[in-house]
């Protein structure tokens, strides 16, 4: 569910009004969607079936991530 990049996988940002021209752009080419930015604080990763698999707070995910530069 969740993606990795590597040399062969990348992850793409596109703005929501371009997304049409983007897949007609990317036939052919192994791509999906894999989300969306939204307003909220929270960030959550769907399953396959569509049913919530992680959810956390952003502001602890950061904080998190940058105790661990910390050393």
């Amino acid at each position: 569910v969740l993606f990795s990049e590597s040399n062969s996988r990348f992850v793409l940002e596109v703005e929501k009004k371009d997304q049409k021209e983007f897949e007609k752009f990317s036939h052919g080419v192994s791509c999906d969607f894999i989300g969306s930015v939204e307003s909220t604080k929270t960030l959550t990763v769907y399953g396959l079936n569509n049913k919530i698999c992680a959810s956390a707070k952003i502001n602890v995910l950061k904080k998190t991530w940058q105790e661990r530069l910390r050393w």
